[in-house]
């Protein structure tokens, strides 16, 4: 047959694994007690194999280390010592990479887990050089740092390319990845996880989710080898046309057709199948990771190298989940600042926080949900998986926040008692000095009619301003710490002037209306019906677009894109409406969305703006709250808390989220620019500070980024940091259906042609996001402007010191 003329002798080399998938396919307990199982079967294979003298010739790859772990907290010692001799005997290999990841992870406990693989073998007697990632379709330019600190140099990876795409515009070619600190990691950018089933290598996992030929209509296990053998020759001739330079090619192949499945002899008989048959042009045989890499380095041919980052094509999953996504931040944010008071882990229980990074790890597995979690959205199956899932994130921020109270308790916090004194002790987690603004909490009962000021233990007295919150008042101020320093501060109060007589030159009318400007000459402070103006800062809105000017005053910059639709900080709604309200259509209008993140119907709703107006002005800062109707809920409320004396703003978006089934998308704007020129965007991920459509791979995404919620933009020395507290995704494109997705490519691709929004919200997938972003919810963001910015650590370092703060807590 003419697909058998052949340019070269070829060898295929078969890795076979599973993929992992923790929550899609069955419960987590279930797909526990998998894999436990699969690691009983495959040392059951290798033995047998061991008495034929034939353990050699079958490899079983453990894709994650996960799945040993639980295999050994699930057997005895007898089982142990079998995994062991097989994996010394290279039956069973380990590999490096710890689960099949998102982005959400931070770098600190993702480097953790992934040294577990390696202290293991260590601990046995090897070691291991390599990993094997599936099903995702990126990582954080961070993750290969993680690798290469812990010795791990060669990464196997198998995108997806379902609503996804494999980098360089290229498969099956190796390609250095430079790692932010210089490193060199292998990749091998490879094919889909279970694409050797389509060539009939498994008897009971046949398919064709990749060929597309007009072989798959009958491809069934009976004519396997015939069908097989044809694309597999067309395969390998392809490879040849297209100059592929290798005369070997690695091919992955699962033991059933499925997710989490079990390791199979049949893979093992079809390559002595294959051997007898074809060996003389096409030779097949089981290898290791180990092996695969060894023979790409020892192959004098040359390798490229590319640096940058590899955004996940999935990562807007998290977006189908806001509300558990706002604790898990949370709960990395009560680890991580207590990390930093206690740097030694001196006072920390390390039980908690391994059981906290535990956590953390497993929801941020790549799985969002159950495979029908869209079109079946109400399947108790289906809502079970999600609040199991949900779990994860609630169980992380529970001991997180247990170890955060043990150490704070060893830093002598104060119980609730009678007639507590209103003493806090304040902490500057980081090593340099700040100044930030800080909330202290009373309780209901410790309110009073005085005026309230801070004193700390030198009686330096510190401005105030109190807000009530649901179960009493914050006292606001702003306060100066050297690094590291801890300052003990005191509630005095004192009588407030009831003298008050009214200014001569007051400027409200009659009616009530201030149609001129309002001048709080103390604070240096205007206010006007569309303006707020104090030293630093000048604000204006309209009933358009919301806040259309942030005015830097001292710099003479004008901080909002004068050509931008929305304002800052105002939310976008955007639907693409199914054609009908049943399971059949929910899945077809999303699977159509491809890559595009909408449809060609998609629409875009603007709010309509019912209120403006400043709700509070005092001594430390001013609020301007908005009320809003936006398409697709039933409340949006935005408060903006703009500060007298730093330059700093926290924002606060609320809303009620209608329940709705269609694919659906809420923005948030960020339109900032430097007197309208675009700043270059640069944005925190997992172990790495990136600018956005620059630091990335050739062929990635270039629509939107998963940050560790911290971004920032910068100007020569002019630079803008943003916090986002509670929300992860940053879109940069615009917000309209284009025809192709936009890819990286350096000569191409400008680094400054982006918009900038927030995405808090989505439910676009056809598969595993949850269906329904009904409910309250608020999204919390910090936002400050300054000159004098370095570089870019600097500039996310500021954003980094907004998210996390000061501690503060009571002590007697």
């Amino acid at each position: 047959m003419d697909d058998k003329k052949l340019n070269k002798k070829w060898e295929v080399l078969l890795i076979h694994h599973t993929h992992t998938d923790i929550g899609y396919t069955q419960t987590q307990e279930n797909i526990e007690h998998y894999h436990v199982n699969f690691i009983k079967q495959a040392i059951e294979i290798a033995e047998k194999l061991r008495v034929e003298n034939r353990e050699s010739e079958f490899v079983w790859v453990c894709e994650s280390f996960w799945n040993i772990e639980v295999f050994l907290k699930a057997v005895d010692e007898s089982w142990k010592n079998r995994l062991n001799q097989c994996i010394l005997n290279k039956s069973i290999e380990i590999t490096g990479n710890y689960l099949n990841l998102n982005e959400l992870i931070d770098y600190d406990v993702l480097k953790n887990h992934t040294k577990r693989a390696i202290d293991y073998t260590n601990s046995i007697g090897t070691d291991i050089n390599s990993a094997i990632t599936a099903d995702i379709n990126g990582y954080a330019w961070g993750y290969s740092d993680a690798l290469c600190e812990n010795g791990i140099k060669n990464l196997f990876s198998c995108v997806h390319t379902h609503h996804g795409m494999y980098p360089l515009f290229k498969k099956q070619t190796p390609f250095y990845w430079q790692t932010p600190k210089g490193e060199k990691l292998l990749v091998w950018n490879g094919e889909h996880y279970h694409f050797g089933n389509e060539f009939g290598i498994v008897k009971t996992a046949t398919g064709s989710y990749i060929n597309k030929d007009e072989l798959g209509a009958n491809f069934t296990s009976d004519n396997r080898h015939e069908i097989g053998t044809k694309r597999l020759y067309r395969y390998l001739k392809n490879l040849e046309n297209e100059g592929y330079e290798y005369n070997f090619i690695p091919i992955t192949v699962h033991g059933l057709p499925t997710d989490n499945g079990s390791p199979n002899i049949e893979v093992l008989e079809f390559v002595d199948w294959w051997n007898s048959s074809f060996g003389q042009e096409v030779t097949i045989k089981m290898t290791s990771l180990e092996n695969f890499f060894d023979k790409v380095r020892n192959i004098d041919i040359s390798i490229p190298i590319y640096s940058g980052d590899w955004p996940d094509w999935w990562a807007f999953g998290v977006g189908s989940t806001p509300q558990i996504n706002k604790i898990y931040k949370e709960a990395q944010r009560i680890l991580n600042t207590t990390k930093m008071i206690d740097k030694n882990m001196i006072l920390s229980d390390k039980e908690l926080i391994n059981e906290c990074e535990n956590k953390l790890m497993l929801y941020a597995e790549h799985t969002w949900g159950h495979s029908s979690s869209v079109t079946h959205p109400w399947n108790s199956f289906v809502n079970l998986l999600d609040y199991k899932n949900s779990s994860y994130a609630i169980n992380a921020h529970e001991a997180a926040t247990r170890n955060f109270l043990k150490v704070l308790d060893k830093k002598e916090i104060s119980s609730l008692k009678p007639n507590r004194e209103p003493k806090f002790k304040i902490i500057n987690p980081y090593d340099r000095e700040i100044t930030e603004s800080v909330k202290l909490s009373l309780d209901y009962w410790e309110t009073s009619t005085l005026k309230e000021v801070i004193v700390d233990q030198d009686n330096n007295e510190y401005v105030t301003q109190s807000e009530s919150h649901p179960r009493g008042t914050y006292i606001n101020f702003v306060i100066t710490l050297k690094a590291n320093e801890e300052r003990v501060l005191y509630v005095k109060r004192y009588e407030r002037d009831i003298n008050y007589v009214k200014n001569s030159n007051e400027s409200a009318c009659c009616q009530g209306i201030n149609d001129i400007y309002i001048y709080d000459e103390e604070n240096d402070i205007k206010k006007y019906e569309n303006t707020y103006e104090n030293k630093n800062i000048k604000i204006t809105w309209d009933y358009e677009k919301g806040i259309v000017s942030w005015f830097d005053k001292v710099n003479q910059v004008e901080l909002i894109d004068q050509s931008s639709r929305s304002g800052a900080f105002m939310p976008i709604y955007e639907i693409t409406k199914a054609k009908g309200q049943n399971t059949d259509e929910q899945y077809k209008v999303r699977q159509r969305l491809g890559r595009n993140m909408r449809g060609i119907n998609a629409k875009l709703f603007y709010p309509i703006i019912e209120d403006i107006s400043i709700a509070e002005t005092g001594d430390v800062f001013t609020k301007i709250v908005m009320n809003l109707n936006l398409e697709g809920t039933s409340l949006i409320r935005l408060e903006f808390k703009i500060y007298n004396e730093i330059n700093k703003a926290d924002v606060v978006v609320i809303i009620n989220k209608d329940s709705v089934w269609d694919p659906e998308s809420l923005y948030i704007a960020l339109p900032f620019t430097f007197n309208d020129d675009k700043m270059d965007l640069f944005i925190e991920k997992t172990g790495c500070v990136i600018q956005a459509k620059k630091d990335q791979l050739p062929g990635t995404n270039v629509d939107f980024y998963l940050s560790q919620g911290s971004i920032g933009l910068k100007h020569k020395n002019y630079g803008v940091s943003i916090a986002m507290m509670d929300s992860s995704l940053v879109y940069t494109s615009k917000l309209q259906y284009e025809n192709s997705k936009k890819l990286y490519h350096e000569k191409y691709t400008n680094q400054h042609d982006y918009e900038l929004y927030s995405w808090v919200m989505n439910n676009i997938w056809e598969t595993n996001f949850k269906a329904s972003l009904g409910g309250f919810i608020e999204f919390n963001y910090s936002i400050s402007w300054e000159n004098g910015i370095n570089d870019k650590f600097d500039l996310i370092n500021k954003s980094n010191q907004m998210d996390l703060g000061f501690v503060s807590y009571r002590v007697d």
